[in-house]
């Protein structure tokens, strides 16, 4: 019901009456008003007048599903976006997912990470709302020893990104990460799941500092890491660099 009305509200683009939207839906004015209010709570920016009814303002950059999927161009990459406001590891819940059969292409994006790691199980930065702490499943028909070369396909795929949809110029130190001047931009972690002769999945964990200033960074990587919004000299959405990211992906590793 809430996506309902939202989508009602960015169809419209102008004053949607409670009338309409009780009509539409088949619900009451009470019930419509909760919804509008849960949207509110959400982070989407909604005005709401008498005889006019409601009008939506503003849209969170929160990597909610219904954000990444407006306006994806990939058709593989993103076709399934799990969010969580805090997981342990967006690794860890893409793998369980994985093992249940979810499709190629499943997201699971977490705004931060308690137990995020990287290479080695070197712990990994995760600020709420600040950067881009996703995994993706992946199903490559390849014999397992081949799997090596997934990393080096994601990690073109990112600095591609990055570089076309923001104009920073990224790096690879291979095979895990990304740099800029010499800085740790993002890390990746290529998870497999195989048998002796076939893959039955990766997982593809990247972590993008997005928009963390120099001075929020923990004091002992301080000079060893940059973002984004330092490196560019501006707040970058992160809902249309994760859309980027996710057509990057799909185009590299399809090819």
């Amino acid at each position: 019901m809430k996506s309902t009305i939202l989508d009602i509200l960015k169809q419209n683009g102008r004053w949607v009456s409670g009338e309409t939207l009780c009509r539409e839906l088949g619900v009451s004015r009470t019930a419509v008003w909760k919804h509008i209010s849960a949207l509110r709570e959400d982070g989407y920016h909604i005005e709401a007048r008498s005889n006019l009814g409601y009008r939506l303002l503003g849209i969170p950059d929160v990597p909610y599903p219904g954000e990444v999927s407006s306006g994806l161009s990939a058709n593989v990459m993103g076709c399934r976006v799990e969010y969580f406001v805090e997981l342990s590891s967006t690794n860890d819940e893409a793998k369980k997912l994985a093992a249940k059969g979810c499709p190629e292409g499943t997201v699971v994006v977490a705004e931060c990470q308690t137990g995020g790691k990287g290479r080695l199980g070197r712990a990994w930065f995760t600020p709420p709302g600040k950067g881009l702490w996703f995994s993706l499943v992946l199903r490559p028909p390849v014999n397992p020893a081949e799997t090596p070369q997934a990393t080096m396909v994601v990690a073109v795929a990112v600095a591609r990104a990055i570089w076309e949809h923001t104009g920073v110029a990224a790096a690879i130190k291979w095979p895990n990460d990304i740099l800029v001047n010499d800085k740790k931009l993002c890390g990746i972690l290529v998870e497999l799941n195989a048998e002796m002769d076939r893959v039955n999945f990766l997982v593809a964990g990247m972590g993008i500092n997005v928009n963390i200033p120099r001075k929020d960074f923990p004091p002992e990587i301080r000079d060893t890491a940059t973002s984004l919004q330092d490196e560019s000299g501006r707040r970058i959405p992160r809902v249309p660099l994760l859309r980027a990211l996710l057509a990057s992906l799909e185009k590299w590793y399809l090819v």
